[in-house]
């Protein structure tokens, strides 16, 4: 059996993370949003030159953007970036439905944070109605510690859970 690599996303790989992000967006947020907002979301905040902008910001080691390749096949990506000198924001982790619940995910998750060390805690947002995600996210440790009206601050006034655990944990 083929198993999950996961390494830094390159420019030529951003067409598949676009792709992951679109399949995984709508998978989880059309039963909240609907088809089209979801849509209307996907192709602004995923669209190649936002993530193209976001893939420039790793350079200053400051942001981690990883592919997760699963028989060299993109299959999730994941990225994270420095808050401050001891907090990282997990601004995405996102798996494709088939490959969900595979421990994908988790070394993603392991992988983009490793990269971002050394820092004493994880922070992240989900939204309330995303139940797949809060429980991946309590059964790795993770803590609701609060609320936010903009989910990324990306001006789509979507309302999201902070979560946050100890990066020492696993």
């Amino acid at each position: 059996m083929t198993w999950i690599t996961c390494r830094p996303v390159t420019l030529k790989d951003l067409p598949a993370v676009n792709a992951v992000l679109t399949e995984t967006w709508h998978a989880t947020y059309d039963r909240i949003y609907g088809p089209a907002r979801v849509s209307d979301i996907t192709r602004q905040w995923h669209a190649i030159p936002n993530l193209e902008r976001e893939l420039a910001n790793v350079r200053s080691g400051e942001t981690a953007f990883m592919a997760g390749l699963w028989d060299r096949r993109a299959v999730a990506t994941a990225s994270a970036r420095r808050l401050d000198e001891t907090t990282v924001q997990l601004d995405r982790l996102y798996v494709r439905p088939p490959y969900q619940g595979l421990g994908i995910g988790a070394a993603l998750l392991h992988a983009t944070l490793s990269a971002l060390a050394p820092a004493a805690s994880i922070r992240l947002e989900v939204d309330p109605g995303n139940a797949d995600a809060i429980k991946f996210y309590t059964h790795l440790g993770f803590e609701h510690v609060g609320e936010t009206s903009d989910c990324g601050g990306a001006g789509f006034g979507i309302a999201a859970h902070t979560y946050e655990r100890s990066m020492g944990r696993r």
